[in-house]
């Protein structure tokens, strides 16, 4: 196959792509409907809190058992975050 004919067979089929919406428009982020972008803000909000707060739990949990006999947070509200914490990484996503 000679250059010029490899250059047109490369030229007929990049023409026939065809194009698809991508990007945030697919996921209707760019939409200004209510009724789609309520939930998904309230979805978007709760997941970031969710995985926050995981953070947060296990950095003080962490902080709790850097050193024995340092006590950062009371033992009741220790166990209280160990038992949430090990809730949600047996039943969270």
């Amino acid at each position: 196959m000679s250059y010029g004919s490899e250059r047109s067979h490369l030229q007929s089929t990049r023409t026939n792509i065809t194009w698809s919406a991508k990007g945030l428009d697919s996921f209707g982020c760019s939409r200004t409907n209510h009724k789609i972008s309520g939930p998904m803000y309230l979805d978007i909000s709760a997941l970031l809190l969710f995985l926050f707060g995981r953070g947060t739990m296990a950095m003080v949990i962490r902080a709790e058992l850097f050193q024995p006999g340092l006590q950062i947070v009371q033992p009741e509200f220790f166990n209280q975050m160990t038992t949430c914490t090990a809730l949600f990484m047996v039943f969270g996503r």
